[in-house]
């Protein structure tokens, strides 16, 4: 639980740091509940793994539309 803690904060320094400019997406806090850390879909990302070259897909950058899908 001290780790998902730490990772939460962590999140929330990075959004405080965060500019527009940018062209990663921000991460988001994990739940501190089990059953919602299990079904946190954020978990199986792998955006952070590989670069991506050119233009952003819309999916990755926009939350209404990883909403949708």
């Amino acid at each position: 639980m001290s780790t998902i803690h730490k990772f939460n904060s962590y999140c929330a320094r990075l959004e405080e740091l965060y500019n527009l400019m940018y062209t990663v997406p921000l991460l988001t806090p994990l739940p501190t509940k089990l059953a919602e850390l299990c079904n946190d879909q954020v978990l199986l990302e792998d955006v952070w793994i590989t670069r991506s070259q050119g233009e952003i897909p819309l999916w990755l950058r926009d939350c209404d539309v990883r909403s949708g899908i």
